[in-house]
């Protein structure tokens, strides 16, 4: 969150399914997934406070992002 909002640095958030079975992935049996959400850009980083606690919230809301890609994902797997 600090180098994001100090930056200006887009952030996209991203969901890795089957990084925990690489090994299974190479060899064909799982499948390993990347879904890229939305970014994130400068205008909607500007909206948590350039402080701690805004780090902490950007993260958070980075992680939710996150967690709604997982949950979108599974209900199609």
């Amino acid at each position: 969150g600090l180098v994001a909002r100090q930056t200006g640095a887009v952030i996209v958030p991203a969901y890795i399914s089957g990084s925990n079975r690489l090994w299974d992935c190479f060899l064909g049996r799982e499948k390993l997934a990347v879904i890229i959400g939305k970014p994130m850009t400068g205008s909607e980083l500007e909206q948590f406070p350039d402080t701690k606690d805004g780090y902490r919230l950007l993260a958070e809301a980075v992680m939710e992002r996150i967690g709604d890609l997982k949950k979108e994902f599974q209900k199609h797997d």
